[in-house]
């Protein structure tokens, strides 16, 4: 499979949201009670949807570039 710049982004929005229900719903709320007020969401979903994306686009980056 070819290493494209659409599927590496998508896939790091994917991370990116999979670490914001992973950090910010199940460790915040779940375990230390944390109200999600609509600051704190934005906040933390929109810096783990960065970071997602930045994740991606450095894969993409560091991939080997394949030569048909």
């Amino acid at each position: 499979r070819t290493i494209e710049l659409r599927r590496s982004l998508l896939i790091g929005l994917a991370m990116g949201l999979a670490w914001w229900v992973i950090v910010a719903l199940l460790i915040g709320t779940v375990i230390n009670h944390v109200k999600l007020d609509l600051g704190g969401f934005l906040y933390s979903f929109v810096m783990l949807l960065l970071y997602g994306v930045l994740l991606g686009s450095l894969y993409f980056q560091r991939s080997p570039v394949q030569v048909a």
